[in-house]
């Protein structure tokens, strides 16, 4: 996969927010989590991915009804690779979000000066 391509593909709002509804308890909350790992056990054996490094939030109430956020962490493979896995993926979203930051500033700047005149004063805006 195309460095560019990895994450980009994955964001959708939509089931993002369906995924903030917690589990009714820890049980239910433990469950799935077994099955997602069970899953993706198999899912590494199908398409013959020797290390998968799984972090992930899993949100469940309490008997109380206070919303509980999870982490849950699994190695899947050599562990000798965990740690290349978690700071090749904690660089990787460093540098993403670096580049939106950036991105954003540059649309900043460029917006400011698109609006300002020769003189540096700002340009009154056409409605």
């Amino acid at each position: 996969m195309a460095q560019e391509e990895q994450g980009v593909m994955f964001n959708d709002p939509g089931t993002y927010r369906a995924m903030l509804e917690p589990h009714g308890s820890v049980e239910e909350a433990n469950a799935a989590a077994t099955a997602f790992f069970d899953g993706v056990k198999e899912l590494r054996k199908k398409y013959r991915m020797p290390n998968v490094l799984i972090v992930a939030d899993v949100l469940y109430l309490t008997e109380n009804g206070e919303e509980i956020n999870g982490r849950l962490s699994s190695m899947l493979g050599d562990s000798v690779h965990a740690e290349d896995l978690a700071a090749y993926a904690h660089g990787y979203e460093t540098a993403r979000r670096q580049e939106r930051h950036s991105a954003m500033l540059r649309q900043t700047l460029k917006s400011h000066r698109d609006s300002a005149g020769e003189d540096g004063e700002r340009k009154p805006r056409k409605r």
